[in-house]
């Protein structure tokens, strides 16, 4: 648990004031009282520390004792953290907080389907697996997403849907995290993109052919070529 003091607005103060003795990760509670801090405090000989339920103490790598909302819209918030680093340093950190998506493989036996669009920060179009995430239903079960996102970009649908592995698409500055789902038995409908969708194109291709797209430069999303990696080990298909 976070010991109470956390949010206090003299903690980098006093941080910088306590004597740095060594480079321990933890100590204990022994040692706290050595250095007069309490069980409501959260300081250590090198920055922040967090109280365990054992009594023990331990440093994290990165502590936020504030938070500003920066930005905000339908689609995501921008924030900005102020922060102790574990040397005792304080500093700022930018975080981008927008919901988790669904990225979909569609995988027909011998073959990938992706879709192509314009993507607007990048100026230009790729080719890149289905993927989305429902912002006016962010509490939908994920396997729903999934079955959406594949209906309305591709319009395929799929008997089976098989989650292969859970990643970060940017964890360097955003929380953002997505499902990877192979799906298979796909049955062809009529696709129905959204506005920001318009202009997708959704075309067959054999696995090479996926890994050419890389190669050449025509495919870029990064949790794409993630999901292609996960999914061509999870068949066992072995890039040309």
């Amino acid at each position: 648990m976070l010991a109470k003091g956390l949010q206090s607005a003299n903690i980098a103060h006093k941080c910088a004031a306590l004597p740095r003795l060594n480079n321990a990760n933890s100590f204990s509670a022994r040692e706290a009282r050595e250095f007069h801090l309490g069980s409501e405090d959260v300081y250590s000989k090198r920055g922040v520390v967090i109280m365990l339920d054992d009594g023990s103490f331990v440093r994290p790598e990165i502590v936020r004792t504030d938070r500003r909302l920066a930005y905000k819209n339908r689609w995501m918030s921008v924030w900005e953290d102020q922060v102790i680093f574990p040397d005792g340093s304080v500093g700022i950190y930018g975080c981008v907080d927008k919901p988790d998506f669904a990225l979909i493989v569609p995988f027909d036996g011998s073959g990938f389907y992706l879709v192509e669009q314009f993507r607007y920060p990048v100026e230009g179009r790729y080719w890149e697996f289905p993927q989305g995430s429902l912002e006016s239903a962010p509490d939908l079960d994920v396997h729903e997403v999934a079955k959406q996102e594949l209906r309305e970009e591709t319009g395929l649908s799929a008997k089976s849907l098989e989650v292969v592995g859970k990643l970060y698409e940017a964890y360097g500055f955003s929380n953002q995290g997505f499902s990877v789902f192979l799906a298979t038995e796909l049955t062809q409908r009529k696709s129905n993109p959204e506005v920001s969708e318009m202009g997708m194109t959704c075309r067959r291709f054999e696995p090479n052919e996926v890994w050419d797209l890389i190669r050449d430069g025509r495919l870029k999303d990064a949790p794409s070529i993630a999901a292609l990696a996960l999914v061509s080990r999870h068949l066992g298909i072995t890039a040309i």
